[in-house]
C-alpha cells in the first residue's frame, strides 16, 4: 500500500486510551522498552499502554497540549505536542503519583529515562516547535505506509506555518528513517548499563 493510499485523520479525545494501546503494541519489543521494564514482558503487555496514556495521549487529546493523528483503520497513531518557551514542564504531583502507580517496580528507570529525555529536549525548548512525542504502528499493519502517512500529515502543516519539529529516534534504524523527512541528529542518549542509543533530532521547516 502506498503512503498516498493511507487515509489520516485526527483522533477524538474519547480515543485516548485506544491510541495509547496501539502505541504500546508498537513499542513493546523496542530495546528501550525492554530496558525500561527490565525485561518484564508481562508488565509490558498489561500496563505499558497506561504510561503512554498518562505521558502522551492524555496531555495531547484531553489536556489540549497537542494533537493525535490516526489512520482510517485506527491501527497507527502519532502524538504531537505543542512546545512554547513559556510552558511549565515541571511534572505535577498528580502526574508523579500516577507514574509511580503505573510503573511500580520500574519507576526508577522510567524516572531516569524521563530525566534524560527532558535534558536533551531542554536544549531546544527556547524555540517554539512541535514535539513528536511518540509515533507507532501496530505490528499487524507494519510496512503498509501508515507511519509515513502519519508523519507527512503534520509535517506539511508545520512547513506551512514555518514551525520546526523535534523527536527522539528510538534506534539507528529509525534515526535513518526520520532523516529522510528532514530531521537531523542534535544529541545522543545512551541508556545506562547498555550501548543502546536514542537520537534527539531537529527539523527546520521546509519551503
Amino acid at each position: 500500500m502506498s503512503p498516498a493510499a493511507v487515509s489520516v485523520k485526527l483522533a477524538y479525545p474519547s480515543q485516548a486510551e485506544q491510541m495509547a494501546r496501539v502505541i504500546a503494541a508498537a513499542f513493546r519489543d523496542l530495546d528501550a522498552s525492554m530496558w525500561l521494564a527490565e525485561g518484564d514482558q508481562r508488565w509490558l503487555d498489561e500496563h505499558y499502554w497506561q504510561f503512554f496514556h498518562l505521558a502522551y495521549t492524555q496531555p495531547a487529546m484531553i489536556s489540549g497540549r497537542g494533537v493525535v493523528y490516526t489512520t482510517a483503520d485506527e491501527m497507527a497513531a502519532a502524538v504531537w505536542l505543542h512546545e512554547e518557551p513559556w510552558h511549565d514542564r515541571t511534572p505535577t504531583g498528580e502526574f508523579l503519583a500516577r507514574l509511580a502507580e503505573i510503573t511500580g517496580p520500574h519507576l526508577d528507570r522510567f524516572t531516569q529515562f524521563g530525566e534524560m529525555l527532558d535534558l536533551a529536549h531542554s536544549k531546544v525548548t527556547d524555540t517554539p516547535h512541535d514535539y513528536l512525542g511518540v509515533i507507532g504502528v501496530h505490528p499487524s499493519v507494519w510496512r503498509q505506509g501508515s507511519g509515513r502517512a502519519l508523519m507527512q500529515a503534520h509535517l506539511t502543516q508545520l512547513d506551512n506555518q514555518g514551525r520546526p519539529a523535534y523527536l527522539e529516534a528510538a534506534d539507528p534504524t529509525k534515526r535513518d528513517i526520520w532523516a529522510k523527512f528532514g530531521f537531523e541528529v542534535v544529541d545522543t542518549i545512551t541508556l545506562p548499563g547498555t550501548e543502546h542509543q536514542l537520537f534527539p533530532m531537529w527539523r527546520s521547516p521546509k519551503g
